[in-house]
C-alpha cells in the first residue's frame, strides 16, 4: 500500500515538472535579425540581449544573427563592432518579445574616424573627423590627453560639437614642442554610440618670446608696457643680432635721481610644468646711474612670483650716490631653469642706467 501511495506522488511530481517545462517552452522565443551601417562592415557585431553571456552572439558575413531562449517580456538588445585602431560603434534598442521575432535592419554607427592632423603651429593643432551617420546624433565630444591611454574619463573635454557636420576643431593656446593625443566620441542622448581612433600631433618648436630681436619697428608698444622712460624705440644704430635692437633712455634729475625703467610683456607665455628653459639675452649699457640702480635685470614671474632673476652684474664706480659707467659693448647673459607650475609667465626688464640697449631676447624649452 505505502508503495502505491509513493508511486502516485511520483507520477504527479514529473507531471508538475512536465507542465512547468512545457510552460517554459511556451515563453521562450527566438530574436533574430539583420545589423546594417553604411560602412557595410557588418560581420562580428557582437548582439547581446540585457548583457547576459547566454543570450550572446556574433553577426555572420551579412551581418544576420539569432538568439534563442528569449523569455517573454520587454529587453534591451545591444549591438558592438570594434574596428581596428580602438575606433568602435555601439548602439542600444529596446525589443519587447512576445513571440518569435526578425529585426529587420538594425543600424549601427558607422566608424568615426579622426584624420591626422596636418594643419599645426607652435601653439594650435586643428583636427577634423568623419561626419556621423547615426540618425539620433545628439553631439560630438573631443578629448585630449598627454598620452594614447585616452577615453573620457582620462583625457580632459575641450570641445562639444553639437550639429552633426560641425567635425572641425582647432585647439589653440598649445604649448610649443609638445605632443598632445586626440579622440572623438559620438553620443546620442543617452550615451557614447561610438569612438574614434586616437591620433596624436607635436605642436612645432616656437619661440616663446614674440620679437625678441625687435626687429619689427614698433615691438617696443606691441609686445612691451614700459614705464618711467624718457624715451624708448626699435633703433637699427647698434645690434648683437640682427638688423636692430631696443633702446631705452632716462634721464639724470636735478635732484641726481635716476628713475629705473620697468617693462614687462603684454602677454602671458604658456610654460609646461617639469620642463627646462634657458632664458638668456644680450645688453649693453652706458652713462650715469645712482647707486642702488646699478644694474640691468631680466626676470620672469609667474602671477606676482618671480620664479627667475637674472642679472648682467656690470661692474661700476660710485661717487657720492652718482656713478658712470663707459660703454659696455654687446654682453651676454644666461640662466636654465625648470618650472613647477604651468602658470603662464611674464617676461620683465628693469634698468637704472641712462643708456641702455636690449637684444636677442629668448625663452627656449630644452
Amino acid at each position: 500500500m505505502i508503495l502505491k501511495i509513493h508511486g502516485k506522488a511520483l507520477i504527479l511530481f514529473f507531471g508538475i515538472l512536465f507542465l512547468a517545462c512545457s510552460e517554459d517552452q511556451n515563453t521562450a522565443y527566438q530574436v533574430s535579425g539583420r545589423v546594417i551601417n553604411d560602412s557595410g562592415d557588418t560581420e562580428n557585431v557582437i548582439v547581446q540581449i540585457d548583457n547576459k553571456e547566454n543570450f550572446r552572439t556574433t553577426t555572420n558575413s551579412a551581418g544576420e544573427f539569432v538568439i534563442s531562449g528569449v523569455s517573454l517580456g520587454d529587453h534591451t538588445l545591444e549591438l558592438f563592432k570594434q574596428y581596428e585602431g580602438d575606433i568602435y560603434s555601439q548602439k542600444t534598442v529596446e525589443i519587447e518579445v512576445n513571440q518569435d521575432i526578425y529585426l529587420n535592419a538594425l543600424t549601427l554607427p558607422s566608424p568615426l574616424i579622426l584624420d591626422q592632423p596636418n594643419t599645426i603651429t607652435e601653439n594650435s593643432i586643428q583636427l577634423k573627423w568623419s561626419m556621423a551617420d547615426a540618425a539620433d546624433f545628439y553631439e560630438y565630444k573631443v578629448y585630449v590627453h598627454d598620452n594614447e591611454g585616452l577615453d573620457e574619463l582620462t583625457g580632459e573635454l575641450i570641445y562639444v560639437g553639437t550639429s552633426i557636420d560641425d567635425t572641425v576643431f582647432e585647439h589653440t593656446n598649445l604649448l610649443p614642442d609638445k605632443s598632445y593625443f586626440y579622440r572623438v566620441f559620438l553620443r546620442d542622448q543617452f550615451g557614447q554610440i561610438g569612438g574614434s581612433n586616437i591620433v596624436s600631433a607635436t605642436t612645432l618648436e616656437g619661440i616663446l618670446i614674440r620679437d625678441g630681436g625687435f626687429e619689427i619697428a614698433d615691438s617696443n608698444v606691441i609686445h612691451w608696457d614700459i614705464r618711467d622712460s624718457l624715451l624708448n624705440e626699435v633703433t637699427t644704430q647698434t645690434s648683437a643680432e640682427g638688423a636692430s635692437c631696443f633702446y631705452n633712455q632716462i634721464p639724470l634729475l636735478d635732484n641726481n635721481f635716476v628713475p629705473a625703467t620697468s617693462m614687462e610683456t603684454t602677454y602671458l607665455i604658456n610654460v609646461e610644468a617639469g620642463r627646462t628653459y634657458n632664458l638668456s639675452a644680450f645688453g649693453r649699457v652706458q652713462g650715469e646711474h645712482t647707486e642702488g640702480t646699478t644694474n640691468l635685470w631680466v626676470y620672469i614671474k609667474q602671477g606676482n612670483t618671480t620664479i627667475v632673476f637674472m642679472d648682467f652684474n656690470f661692474d661700476s664706480n660710485n661717487s657720492n650716490g652718482i656713478g658712470y659707467i663707459e660703454d659696455t659693448g654687446w654682453v651676454q647673459r644666461s640662466k636654465v631653469f625648470q618650472t613647477t607650475s604651468s602658470i603662464p609667465v611674464k617676461i620683465y626688464m628693469a634698468t637704472g642706467f641712462q643708456n641702455t640697449w636690449i637684444d636677442a631676447l629668448s625663452l627656449t624649452p630644452q
